[in-house]
């Protein structure tokens, strides 16, 4: 509640990446704060699971995190 209050005051973007089968962090919680943060916030969704940070997925999380 504390950080999307100071998004939301600060007006502060944020890019949210979650990978698709994560079994961990479900995407759904994801979906949850972004519906709350709009339209400072904006949501991505790989095909993926919990382990992004992978070789294979460089090209995807860059295009996404890219201004």
């Amino acid at each position: 509640a504390k950080i999307g209050a100071l998004v939301v005051e600060k007006q502060l973007p944020v890019r949210m990446l979650y990978g698709k089968h994560d079994r961990i962090i479900l995407s759904t919680r994801a979906g949850h704060f972004h519906k709350k943060l709009q339209p400072f916030c904006e949501l991505h969704i790989i095909d993926a699971g919990h382990n992004l940070l992978q070789a294979k997925f460089a090209a995807t999380i860059t295009s996404l995190l890219t201004i």
